[in-house]
């Protein structure tokens, strides 16, 4: 609702009270009542300089505070004071004249009273109502797993199973630990992290799993693995915490926040801050400057082109021996390359005489050998290929590069 709504609302009730008051003013007390207009004009301008000072009508009424009732109730009780103030004073001022203005100074506080209880009845109605509509209106959320077994994963489910506004649906749990599984928790399923995580997204319709940061560190590579290859995404929680309450006199309570859910980001897998490259420090080293990159299809070297055509080097030679992704890499460093001059080079940096060529037509100032065969167990069953590539593949890089 927006703020002039509320200070009409108010005032609409302040107007209200005091007719419906009027009204019924015979029946309290045997005294007549004049100015009917005199003083409700006086009563419901004070009350809206009242409401104005302290602000009553800045909060959002249906997410209404504490805070936000105080400043009702101090905005009543300034306006009631005031009010009886104004009375007196007019009393003693037209006393003496033949038809006084007459102020009953308990009509003010009654009333004031009344307004006081129908401003916060109308607060917590609003509240009321928007609370219903939003609990009982269905919303369209996302089936996610939760990582863990233990009391923090527990707690995590309640909590996203009580946020109206959470986009997302607990379904089961994956535990690490096989304690649990084939139970149930909060009335959810314990999975298996060990068995097929693609039967069970299958099953319970999920695309995603929630995981504590600390999670991370403490997960298996190898279910890491598995959740990338079965396309598990994993949303790390950020920033949680439970109401527990004073447990005792030097303790504090803790507040309940709502889970701040994030895709989990390669830095988050690192161990370790990330490195931040420093540009300007670099670019002296590379501006000018015709570059060769080996194994520039590789994952690392791909990922050093990228960097280098960020800097102003005069020529970018991107040599690797697999065709597709080369060509990937080519035209993926286009758009971005501005007056740098790429060129693509098929070959295997363990023949010599291709080599001596690239080294011959693109005469390099630096070179970032990145060409390595890099799976351990792969090239554990083929001990002599990794001897060709890695060894002798080296070599021949690091003797040209004296050379030329």
């Amino acid at each position: 609702m927006p703020r002039w709504s509320i200070l009409i609302l108010d005032t609409a009730i302040v107007v209200m009270c005091f007719t419906v008051f009027w009204l019924f003013r015979g029946t309290l007390s045997p005294h007549g009542y004049t100015h009917f207009s005199l003083k409700i004009l006086t009563l419901t301008g004070i009350y809206i300089f009242s409401s104005i000072v302290f602000h009553t009508h800045h909060g959002v009424v249906r997410f209404s505070t504490w805070k936000d009732l105080y400043r009702v109730v101090l905005s009543n009780i300034t306006a009631i004071i005031i009010f009886t103030i104004v009375g007196i004073m007019v009393n003693n001022a037209t006393d003496e004249m033949v038809y006084p203005i007459t102020f009953q100074l308990w009509f003010g506080p009654m009333v004031g009273l009344i307004i006081l209880a129908m401003q916060l009845l109308m607060r917590f109605t609003v509240r009321s109502v928007f609370s219903y509509i939003e609990s009982n209106i269905p919303k369209e959320k996302k089936n996610i797993f939760i990582l863990g077994s233990e009391h923090d994963s527990v707690l995590l489910s309640q909590s996203i199973k009580d946020e109206n506004q959470n986009p997302y649906k607990p379904v089961a749990f994956i535990a690490l630990k096989e304690a649990h599984v084939g139970k149930s928790l909060a009335g959810l399923p314990v999975l298996s992290a060990k068995s097929g995580i693609k039967k069970h997204m299958e099953h319970y319709n999920v695309q995603s799993m929630l995981l504590y940061k600390n999670q991370i560190d403490i997960m298996p590579k190898e279910f890491y693995d598995l959740c990338i290859v079965d396309g598990l995404e994993l949303l790390a929680v950020t920033s949680f915490s439970k109401f527990r309450g004073k447990e005792s006199e030097t303790s504090e309570a803790v507040v309940q926040t709502a889970p701040q859910i994030n895709k989990i980001k390669i830095e988050d897998l690192l161990g370790r801050n990330a490195i931040e490259i420093n540009k300007d420090l670099l670019a002296p080293y590379f501006e000018g400057k015709s570059i060769l990159v080996t194994g520039a299809a590789g994952s690392i070297g791909s990922e050093i082109c990228t960097q280098l055509t960020n800097f102003k080097c005069k020529r970018l030679t991107l040599l690797d021996q697999a065709e597709t992704p080369l060509n990937d890499l080519f035209l993926t460093l286009s758009p971005i390359k501005g007056d740098i001059k790429i060129k693509s080079v098929i070959g295997s940096v363990s023949n010599e005489a291709k080599m001596r060529q690239v080294f011959e037509c693109a005469q390099p100032d630096i070179v970032f050998h990145a060409a390595a065969y890099k799976h351990v167990p792969m090239m554990e069953r083929h001990p002599s290929a990794a001897v060709i590539t890695n060894v002798l593949g080296t070599k021949v890089v690091a003797d040209l590069s004296v050379e030329f």
